[in-house]
């Protein structure tokens, strides 16, 4: 699986195991994430300066998987992929980048309408 395919996998199993908005996606950072006893707790910082935490373990294997391409190097969890595989670290995905690549993803799914 290519970085892009990590990295979107990861997007679409935290998306759907947590709920979590767009907006709150792309602001988590590599900090948000902490390992405990083989699966990942996630605080997540949401609207209204409100802080919870949310407990992938459905998505851990994703985020693992992802995190073999992006490192676990401090910075946004979810950033860009330039051409060639190349990771930018410190480029953080956009809100509107998270939905265009949610819509594409859904296209190719052949769903009826985008997450």
């Amino acid at each position: 699986m290519g970085g892009h395919g990590r990295r979107d996998g990861a997007l679409f199993a935290l998306a759907w195991t947590t709920g979590l908005r767009r907006s709150e996606i792309a602001s988590l950072t590599f900090d948000d994430i902490k390992s405990v006893n083989d699966y990942w707790i996630l605080t997540v910082h949401g609207k209204g300066n409100k802080v919870r935490q949310a407990y992938l373990y459905a998505a851990a294997t994703w985020l693992n998987h992802w995190l073999t391409q992006r490192t676990r190097d401090a910075g946004p969890l979810f950033c860009r992929i330039f051409k060639g595989g190349k990771v930018g670290r410190g480029q953080r995905l956009t809100v509107e980048g998270l939905a265009t690549i949610l819509a594409k993803r859904c296209l190719e799914a052949a769903l009826a309408e985008p997450l």
